[in-house]
C-alpha cells in the first residue's frame, strides 16, 4: 500500500516560517491587512507553508535511493537509515525559499520566491494527479497499472480537476488565497457579512478582473481598436433586421430610440446575432450573405436551434441587449486598464468630489510663524477672466463649464420642436464643446457644456456656440410650425461653474426641472432631456490645490474629552487628557532629538485650561511630565484639586453632559513632512467647526441620500471573561455606532456614502466588473471611519493617528486625534486609497477566483464537496467576538453597499446568534450554556469537514487559545467529529509586544494541529493503549521542539497538541474501571506528561541550559503558575532558565483550570 503522507504530517521548518510570519506582521505596504481590517488574520507565509504541507507527500525530498519504494536499493547503498533526515533537510531548503514574504526593495529575492511559488505549483499538481489516479483505480476496481495515468497537464488544461481546499472560516481570506497561489481550486465559507465583502475583494474580483482587459470598457486602459460587427436584431413581428456596425451598442441604441428607419416601425425585441470582423469590407461582405435566401435560412435554422450569438451570451438587460456586450469596448473607446488602475481612477472621483462638498470643514490654518514675520493670514484669489459685453456682462474663461439658460420669444415648443432643439444642442457634442446635460422646456433651455479647445490656449466662445444653436433651430422650428418671426430672445444668461459642487447643483437643477414643474414624472420619460453618461469631469479645486504663502495644512485635530468640575463652588473644566506627548523622537549623528508635548495651564481666574505647545531637544528640557493626566477616567482639576473620580465621570456620561475641547492642530507645510503643532488658542475661532451648521448640513446628506445617522445600539454586554467587545464604552453614555463619531466625522463619512450612491463607473463598464469597482470603494469609506472616530489615538513616536482598533475591543479612549481625510502627510484618505490599491495588485495571482458564499460552517453549501485538504482558523473559543466588533464596519457598509447586497447587508446588525463562538453575553450571561452550545457548533462544523473531506484527505485547524476549556471542547469537537489528531505544529504568528497578547488568552504562537479521518468507533484503554504511545509521542515532540528553540507556554500546548494522537484514534476512551476520559481531564494528563520531561531536561542536563549560546534565549523562562479561569495546565510550576524549580511540589495535582504564562 502506497504511503501518503504528507510533508505536515513529518516535518515543518517552522524556526524559519515562525520568523518570516513575524516579519510579515510588520509589513504593510501590499499587504492584504491593507486592505480591510480583520481580527486574526494568519500570516500568508503560514498559510503557504500549511497548504503546501497539506497537499505535498512526506517523501517528495527524500532522495530516490532512500525511499521503501525503491525496492531496498537504498538499504544496500547505506543510504536508507539517512534519507529520513536527508529529507527533511531538503524540505526545509525549499520551504524557507518558498515561505518568504516579498520585499520590493530586493528584487532578485521577489523573483526567487516566483520561481519557488512555480515550483511548489508542480509539486502540489503531481502529488494531486498520483492520487486521482489512484482513486480512478479505486473506483475501476483495477490495478494502478492497468488505469490511465492523470497527468500534470491533463489538470492545467482541465481534463482533471484540481486540488480542492476549503476554508470553512475564511475570515479575511488568508488560506484560500495561499490555496489560489498554489494553484489549488479555493473554497471560502464565513457567516459574518463584513468578512464576505472582504473575501470578495480578496479572493474574487482581484482574479477576475485584476488583468487589463482591451475588450472591455473603462477608464484607465488604451483606447479599443477599430473593428466592425455584423449584427441581427429580432423585432416584435419576428422579423430579422440585419446589418453592420463599427459600434455594435450604440448601434443598437439607435434602433431602440427609433433613429432607424426599419426598426422605427419594427420595434427590436433583442439582439439575437453578432459576428466581429476586422474590416469593414468583411462586415459588408458578410451582411450581404446573410441577407440572401440561404442566409435567411440559415439564421432561422440556428435560431430555432439555440446556436446564435445571444444562446450563448448570458442574459440580457431590460432593453434585450445581453449583458456581455454592456461592458464590451468599442473603438475608440477607453478600455479596463486592471482592477486596481480603475478603482484607483474612480476613487481620486470620489475623493475629489467629496472634497469639494466638505474641504470647507478642515479649513487652511494660518501659520504663526508667517504672521510674526509680516505674513497677512489673508489667502488670495486669481481669475484669469475675459469680458464680452451685449446688454449683459459674459464673463469667460478658457476650459470652463458653464451653465446657461436661454427663453423663446413668447413661443411655446410641443414635443416635436422641443426635439428639434434638442438635436441641434447634441450636434457638435464632443466637437465644438461637451455637453454635459440639457433640457429643453416649453418656454426655454438650460445647457450645462464646456467649450473644446482648438489650440493650445484657445477654445470656442460661447457666444458662437449659442448662435449656431439657436439660428439653426430658429430656422428649422418655422418651418416645422410653419410660421415666421424671431424665436429666441436676443440675450442668454451664462454663469461660469466656480467648483464642482456647484457644478452637481447646476447638473441636478437641470434634471428635475420638467419634474418639479409638474411636467413628467422622471427627467428620463421628458422629450427635450439628455444627460452625458461618460467620464465625468473632475474640474481642479482652489481650496487646497495650492497652498497660499503664510498657511499650512491640518493633518489633525487633537482633543481631550471634558467634565465640569465636581467641586459646586469651582464649575471649572476639567480636561481628562491622559497624556499630551505630541513627538517623541531621539536623537542621532545626524540629527537632533525631536520633544514635542501640550503643556496644560490653568490661568487664575479663568474655569477654562488652555494648552501651550512646548518643544526641546530632549525629554528633560520640556520641563514637565507631559505623561500626567488622567488614570482610568480620574481626573484631577487643575483649578481646585478636585477629583473627577470614574464613577462621577461615568455618570455625566450616562447624561449626555461629556463635552471636547480642541487641544491643538498638527499640521504640515505643502512641501514638508515635519509636522506643525499649534495650540487651539492660536488658532481663530472662525476656523473651528460650527456644530450647529454642521448638523444641519449632516441632516441635509440624510434627506438626500434616504439614509440615516448611524443609530444601530451598541451591545453593553460584554461578551465573555475574556473577550470585552465595544461592551466598555456603553458605562460611558456612548450608546450607539454615531456616539463613536463627530458630527464632523459623520458628515464626512456620509458624504462618501452619498457619492458612492451615484455609482457613475456603471455607464463605464459592464455590471459585475462595475460591482466590484462599488465594493471597493466602500472598503474605502471603511477605512476612513477605522481611521476616522473619536477613539483614534496620536502616536507621538511616529507622529501618526491610530486606527480605532489596536485589539479586538474598545476601551474608553479620554483624549483623541480626529484625522483630517484630506491631509498631506500620514494617514489620510488618499494614502488610505493607495494602500489598499497596492494590496490588489499584490494579490492577482491567479486566474481563477475562488469559491466565496456566505454561511455557516455547520451547513456547507451544496456545491462545498470532495475536498482534498480542509486548512481553517475557527474562532479561539470566547477570545475574539467577531461579530460584535464587525459591527462597527457593518454599520458602514450597509449605508455604502446596501443596495448592491441587500442579500447580506439588510439587518440591522451582523448575525450573532449562529457564530461559532463561546460567548455568554449570547446567552444571558451563562458561560456554561455558552461552551455546550460552542462545542455543538464545533462539532457540526467539523463533521461537516469530515462528510466533505477525501478519505486521504488533511483537516489543519490553527488555533491559538491557552485555556484548557478552549482546548478541551475543541479537542473533544474532533474526536467526536471522527478525527484523529496526528501532529502538532506551533507557527510564530504574532508580532512581539502587539497589545492583543497583553493579559490575554491569546498564545504568541498559533497551533497548526493536523489530523486525518478515522473510520469506526473503536473504544481505547487509557492504562493499556493510550498512555504509553502518550509517553513516547510527548517526549519525541519536546525533544524536537526544545532543539529547535520554541520555549515557554508555545512548546507545552505544542507538545500536548502532538499528545492528542494518542486520545482522538480513538471514539471513546476509557479508564480501568470503564470511566470515559474525558478532554479536559485528558489533556492534564498530558500536560503533566509535559510538565516531567522537562523537568528531567533541566535536572539531569540532557539538554543544558534553557538560554542559547548565541543569547537568542535570555530571557526566556517556563512560568507555569496557577491562575483561576484559564489554562491546561494541571500543575504549579516555575521552571527558570537557570534549572531551579519553584511554586510547587512535583507531586501535587493543581486545583485547574490554570492559566499558562
Amino acid at each position: 500500500m502506497t504511503d501518503d503522507r504528507r510533508l505536515i504530517e513529518d516535518y515543518l521548518p517552522i524556526q524559519a516560517i515562525s520568523a518570516e510570519a513575524s516579519r510579515e506582521k510588520s509589513v504593510r505596504k501590499g499587504h492584504i491587512s491593507t486592505l480591510h481590517l480583520w481580527w486574526a488574520r494568519r500570516p500568508l507565509v503560514a498559510c503557504r507553508a500549511a497548504v503546501y504541507g497539506a497537499l505535498v507527500p512526506a517523501s517528495r525530498f527524500i532522495p530516490p535511493a532512500c525511499r521503501d519504494e525503491e525496492r531496498g536499493a537504498g538499504r544496500e547503498n547505506g543510504l536508507h537509515s539517512n534519507g529520513k533526515s536527508l529529507g527533511r533537510a531538503n524540505a526545509a531548503k525549499f520551504i524557507k525559499r518558498l515561505c518568504r514574504y516579498p520585499t520590493n526593495s530586493k528584487p532578485e529575492e521577489k523573483a526567487d520566491i516566483e520561481r519557488a511559488i512555480k515550483d511548489a505549483q508542480k509539486h502540489i499538481l503531481e502529488a494531486h494527479a498520483e492520487r486521482l489516479t489512484r482513486e480512478t483505480c479505486l473506483r475501476a476496481g483495477t490495478h494502478r497499472q492497468a488505469s490511465k495515468k492523470v497527468t500534470v497537464k491533463d489538470i492545467e488544461e482541465g481534463r482533471a480537476p484540481r486540488p480542492k481546499v476549503l476554508d470553512m472560516f475564511a475570515g479575511g481570506g488568508a488560506i484560500p488565497l495561499e490555496a489560489l497561489r498554489l494553484g489549488c481550486e479555493a473554497y471560502a465559507l464565513d457567516l459574518n457579512p463584513v468578512a464576505h465583502i472582504i473575501e470578495l475583494c480578496t479572493l474574487v474580483y482581484p482574479q477576475k478582473y485584476g488583468k487589463p482587459d482591451p475588450n472591455a470598457r473603462g477608464m484607465t486602459g488604451p483606447p479599443a481598436p477599430q473593428r466592425y460587427w455584423v449584427y441581427v436584431i429580432r423585432c416584435n413581428d419576428e422579423s430579422f433586421y440585419i446589418g453592420q456596425t463599427d459600434n455594435l451598442v450604440r448601434r443598437y441604441e439607435d434602433h431602440c430610440s427609433g433613429k432607424v428607419e426599419w426598426t422605427s416601425t419594427h420595434k427590436p425585441i433583442e439582439l439575437i446575432h453578432w459576428e466581429e470582423f476586422k474590416t469593414r469590407e468583411e462586415a459588408v461582405a458578410r451582411e450581404q450573405e446573410l441577407k440572401t435566401g440561404f442566409g435567411r435560412k440559415w439564421l432561422k435554422r440556428e435560431w430555432d436551434a439555440g446556436r446564435l450569438a445571444l444562446r450563448q451570451a448570458g442574459p440580457k438587460n431590460d432593453k434585450g441587449l445581453p449583458a456581455s456586450l454592456e461592458g464590451l469596448a468599442q473603438p475608440g473607446e477607453t478600455t479596463w486598464g486592471g482592477l486596481a488602475e480603475e478603482v484607483r481612477y474612480w476613487g481620486n472621483w470620489v475623493l475629489k468630489k467629496v472634497k469639494a462638498e466638505i474641504v470647507d470643514l478642515y479649513p487652511l490654518i494660518p501659520d504663526p510663524e508667517a504672521k510674526k514675520h509680516g505674513g497677512t493670514g489673508f489667502q488670495p484669489v486669481e481669475q484669469n477672466l475675459f469680458k464680452t459685453r451685449r446688454n449683459l456682462p459674459h464673463w469667460q474663461m478658457g476650459g470652463s463649464t458653464y451653465f446657461v439658460t436661454f427663453r423663446t420669444n413668447a413661443l411655446e415648443l410641443g414635443p416635436e420642436a422641443r426635439t428639434i432643439v434638442l438635436d441641434a444642442c447634441r450636434h457638435f457634442d464632443e466637437i465644438r464643446y461637451k455637453l454635459w446635460s440639457v433640457v429643453v422646456m416649453p418656454d426655454h433651455v438650460h445647457l450645462l457644456l464646456q467649450p473644446s479647445e482648438i489650440e493650445k490656449g484657445r477654445w470656442h466662445s460661447l457666444s458662437s456656440i449659442l448662435h449656431s444653436i439657436k439660428s439653426f433651430t430658429a430656422n428649422k422650428i418655422n418651418v416645422f410650425m410653419n410660421r415666421k418671426g424671431s424665436v429666441w430672445q436676443d440675450e442668454s444668461f451664462d454663469r461660469i461653474v466656480r467648483d464642482e459642487g456647484e457644478f452637481y447643483e447646476k447638473w441636478n437643477y437641470i434634471r428635475n426641472n420638467p419634474v418639479k414643474n409638474g411636467l413628467a414624472d422622471s427627467p428620463e420619460n421628458w422629450t427635450g432631456f439628455y444627460e452625458n453618461t461618460g467620464k465625468m469631469p473632475v474640474p481642479p479645486d482652489s481650496s487646497w490645490e495650492e497652498v497660499p504663502p503664510g498657511y499650512l495644512v491640518p493633518v489633525a485635530y487633537l482633543w481631550t474629552r471634558t467634565v465640569r468640575c465636581k467641586n459646586p463652588s469651582c464649575g471649572a473644566t476639567v480636561p481628562l487628557v491622559k497624556q499630551t506627548w505630541l513627538c517623541k523622537k531621539k536623537g542621532g549623528k545626524k540629527s537632533p532629538g525631536r520633544y514635542v508635548a501640550l503643556k496644560v495651564i490653568a490661568p487664575k481666574g479663568e474655569k477654562k485650561v488652555r494648552f501651550e505647545v512646548v518643544e526641546a531637544m530632549t525629554e528633560k528640557g520640556l520641563g514637565f511630565d507631559p505623561s500626567i493626566g488622567s488614570k482610568g477616567g480620574n481626573a484631577t482639576c487643575p483649578f481646585c484639586g478636585t477629583v473627577a473620580d470614574a464613577t462621577y465621570v461615568q455618570r455625566l456620561g450616562k447624561e449626555k453632559s461629556v463635552g471636547m475641547d480642541l487641544m491643538a492642530v498638527v499640521c504640515t507645510h505643502p512641501n514638508s513632512k515635519r509636522k506643525t503643532y499649534i495650540s487651539s488658542c492660536e488658532i481663530p475661532q472662525t476656523l473651528l467647526p460650527d456644530a450647529k451648521a454642521i448638523r444641519v448640513r449632516l441632516e441635509e446628506v440624510c434627506k438626500q441620500t434616504g439614509l440615516t445617522k448611524p443609530y444601530e445600539k451598541i451591545n453593553d454586554l460584554r461578551p465573555s471573561p475574556n473577550a470585552r467587545g465595544l461592551s466598555a464604552v456603553t458605562r460611558h453614555g456612548i450608546d450607539t455606532f454615531g456616539d463613536l463619531f463627530t458630527d464632523r466625522q459623520l458628515l464626512c463619512l456620509m458624504t462618501f456614502c452619498k457619492v458612492l450612491q451615484q455609482e457613475p463607473w456603471n455607464d463605464s463598464t459592464d455590471a459585475i466588473a462595475s460591482k466590484a469597482v462599488t465594493t471597493l470603494l466602500a472598503g474605502l469609506v471603511d477605512k476612513i471611519a477605522d481611521y476616522g472616530s473619536t477613539f483614534c489615538r496620536w502616536i507621538s513616536q511616529t507622529e501618526a493617528v491610530a486606527d480605532t482598533f489596536a485589539r479586538h475591543a474598545l476601551a474608553m479612549m479620554w483624549d483623541f486625534a480626529e484625522l483630517c481625510p484630506f491631509g498631506f502627510t500620514g494617514s489620510n484618505a488618499q494614502s488610505i486609497l493607495n494602500s489598499q490599491m497596492d494590496a490588489i495588485e499584490s494579490i492577482d495571482i491567479s486566474p481563477r477566483a475562488a469559491h466565496v458564499k456566505r454561511g455557516t460552517s455547520t451547513a456547507l453549501p451544496s456545491e462545498f464537496r470532495q475536498f482534498d485538504a480542509v486548512i481553517t482558523d475557527p474562532p479561539y473559543y470566547d477570545n475574539v467576538p467577531y461579530a460584535d466588533v464587525s459591527d462597527f464596519f457593518y454599520i458602514w457598509l450597509k449605508r455604502s453597499l446596501g443596495r448592491v447586497y441587500p442579500e447580506h447587508l439588510s439587518s440591522e446588525l451582523t448575525p450573532k446568534k449562529s457564530e461559532a463562538t463561546a460567548l455568554s453575553s449570547r446567552h444571558a450571561g451563562n458561560m456554561t450554556k455558552a461552551n455546550s452550545t460552542y462545542e455543538k457548533m464545533m462539532f457540526e462544523s467539523f463533521r461537516q469537514a469530515w462528510n466533505n473531506l477525501k478519505a486521504n484527505g488533511q483537516l489543519v485547524v490553527v488555533y491559538a487559545h491557552k485555556t484548557t476549556l478552549g482546548w478541551a471542547t475543541l479537542v473533544d469537537a474532533l474526536r467526536k467529529a471522527s478525527f484523529t489528531v496526528v501532529e502538532a505544529w506551533p507557527l510564530d504568528t504574532e508580532r512581539s509586544a502587539r497589545l492583543l497578547a497583553i493579559n490575554t488568552a491569546s498564545l504568541a504562537s498559533s497551533i497548526f494541529l493536523v489530523a486525518r479521518k478515522r473510520e469506526g468507533n473503536e473504544t481505547g484503554s487509557y492504562e493499556d493503549e493510550v498512555q504509553s504511545e502518550l509517553d513516547h509521542i510527548i517526549r519525541e515532540r519536546v525533544d524536537t521542539l526544545w532543539k529547535m528553540g520554541i520555549t515557554g507556554a508555545d512548546l507545552v500546548i505544542a507538545a500536548v497538541g502532538a499528545g492528542l494522537r494518542a486520545f482522538t484514534r480513538f471514539a471513546r476512551v476509557e479508564y480501568a474501571n470503564g470511566e470515559e476520559v474525558p478532554a479536559e481531564k485528558f489533556l492534564a494528563e498530558v500536560e503533566g506528561v509535559v510538565l516531567e520531561t522537562l523537568l528531567e531536561k533541566i535536572f539531569v542536563g540532557q539538554a543544558g541550559s534553557l538560554s542559547h549560546g548565541d543569547g537568542r534565549g535570555r530571557g526566556h523562562r517556563f512560568y507555569l503558575r496557577p491562575e483561576r479561569g484559564a489554562g491546561p495546565a494541571c500543575r504549579a510550576r516555575h521552571l527558570s532558565a537557570c534549572g531551579h524549580a519553584q511554586a510547587g511540589g512535583a507531586g501535587r495535582r493543581a486545583e485547574g483550570p490554570y492559566n499558562w504564562t
